[in-house]
């Protein structure tokens, strides 16, 4: 008799579009993150449904053996514990459970469960009493996280040391982390020529590539642009994303008679590659709330070097001096590091280089095989539970 298929649920706030369960994969790189990892719990034997906020209670098949469900909890933070709860049936008969939002579980964990962490978000320039009780969430939320799952992913090592300032019991959580840099696909973000490198140089293309929010230093790339205008550098500037703050960048570029240097335009994930292709920098000018973005990533498998800022994780996958810069979080540090690469082509050609050498270290081949290390030695891989066909109502279709 065969053995029967188990069933892995992953939580996270948001997988589709709208919140939509047939809807396309949300932009962004959670959403991205699932699909991979849904689609390795397949190969891995897993029967997989991706469980995301909704209007609606409905279930429908996404792929093969890998359906998406939404729940209809409130789409706001406040909707975190009735998410957890409304899930938290499916996650105890589940064989094999992933939070990709760790704050959707809180506080009904399982023990048969790992957890994602996607970066510091709570770093945030909040005051009083919200700061106060931000911070004393977290720790609770943190604590309870790692007291019960069996390994927790972190995409930067940001998030391991802050456990460390929490004390001995900090001290014992950092013990459930493991550091798993993100990746990028690198069939769909192909390695450039030296010719193609050549004219990358040549276009003087300075690229942001990510959310129009607040967070993600819009306003301080287009201040950025305005200062290497007025130092009389020459370059065009694109900014290409999706997000709330569209209207209010577009304005601020007209405000300051930028409309000539910078275009902006909407993009999704599924262009990125080649939007990238015709950039001779990626800037990622990360205010705060950031673990390592993967417009950086994306920008270094395909060899185009990287100016960043010292938020989050980002140091950890941008190396200063040889895959690009990492610089303060304000515009005239850009400025100038934008202007240090634009000035030499040598010192460009030999960091776009060393960008491609980065391609095995950030590739999803990579993150692949050692989340499988990874999950095999937490013995989450292995247990059976109950029957997937005698599990309650309300299964796959």
């Amino acid at each position: 008799m065969s053995q029967p298929e188990r069933l892995a649920a992953i939580l996270v706030s948001k997988f589709t579009a709208g919140h939509r369960p047939d809807g396309p994969v949300d932009n962004g790189g959670r959403p991205r993150m699932v699909r991979d990892l849904a689609r390795l719990l397949r190969r891995l034997g897993f029967h997989v449904r991706i469980v995301q906020r909704g209007i609606e209670d409905r279930l429908v098949p996404y792929e093969d053996r890998v359906d998406v469900e939404t729940r209809a909890v409130p789409l706001r933070a406040w909707g975190d514990f009735i998410f957890a709860r409304r899930t938290r049936e499916l996650v105890e008969r589940a064989d094999l459970c992933c939070y990709a939002s760790p704050e959707d579980g809180y506080p009904f964990y399982s023990s048969r469960s790992f957890a994602i962490q996607h970066g510091i978000w709570w770093d945030a320039p909040y005051s009083g009493p919200k700061a106060a009780l931000i911070e004393r969430l977290q720790k609770e939320r943190n604590l309870r996280m790692c007291g019960r799952v069996r390994a927790v992913i972190c995409v930067d090592s940001n998030f391991i040391n802050y456990l460390r300032l929490l004390g001995p019991a900090g001290h014992t959580a950092a013990q459930r982390c493991y550091y798993l840099p993100n990746y990028a696909d690198c069939l769909r973000f192909p390695a450039p020529t030296q010719e193609r490198i050549r004219h990358r140089f040549a276009s003087r293309t300075v690229l942001f590539l990510r959310r129009f929010e607040e967070a993600r230093g819009g306003r301080e790339f287009v201040e950025m642009c305005r200062l290497l205008r007025d130092r009389g550098v020459s370059f065009h500037a694109r900014m290409v994303g999706w997000g709330a703050q569209a209207q209010l960048l577009q304005s601020l570029i007209r405000q300051l008679g930028l409309g000539d240097t910078i275009g902006l335009s909407h993009g999704d994930i599924e262009s990125a590659s080649e939007i990238l292709d015709e950039a001779t920098i990626s800037v990622v000018p990360s205010a705060w709330s950031e673990g390592t973005s993967l417009s950086a990533i994306e920008s270094l498998v395909m060899g185009v070097p990287v100016v960043t800022t010292d938020v989050g994780g980002l140091p950890n996958v941008v190396t200063p001096e040889f895959t690009g810069a990492v610089t303060r979080s304000n515009p005239q540090d850009l400025a100038a590091a934008v202007e240090r690469l634009l000035s030499s082509e040598t010192q460009y050609r030999a960091m776009a280089c060393n960008c491609i050498l980065m391609r095995p270290a950030l590739s999803l081949d990579r993150w692949i095989r050692q989340l499988s290390t990874i999950l095999t030695d937490a013995q989450l891989l292995t247990a059976h539970r109950t029957p997937y066909g005698l599990r309650a109502a309300g299964g796959l279709v």
